[in-house]
């Protein structure tokens, strides 16, 4: 993916690789079907842009609301890392059980 966006020395690699890490670690996987991302912070990235748009939250949510949102969330991303690692012994398998082609 880099070698598509440097230029034709391929000398200004270094300036392209935070957006192809961020494109990398944003992208979802078809192992986990997650993104890793959302597997480490439990939430979507946000881009720059989504800084101009208005948040989600609300200025009337009490603490208590606010604590019992965060720990619905960590619950979820705890089940959510559970089904990625369910998905990635699923696709492991899979490849496991593809006869092997050899190149003789």
């Amino acid at each position: 993916m880099l070698s598509k966006y440097v230029n034709e020395r391929h000398s200004d690699w270094d300036k392209k690789l935070p957006s192809m890490l961020f494109a990398y670690r944003t992208a979802v996987h078809d192992s986990t079907k997650k993104s890793p991302f959302f597997l480490v912070y439990g939430r979507q990235a946000r881009l720059p842009i989504d800084l101009d748009l208005p948040s989600e939250l609300d200025a009337n949510e009490s603490p208590e609301d606010v604590l019992k949102r965060r720990c619905d969330a960590f619950i979820d991303l705890n089940c959510t890392r559970e089904e990625a690692a369910a998905n990635i012994r699923k696709a492991q398998k899979k490849t496991e059980e593809k006869p092997r082609q050899t190149g003789f």
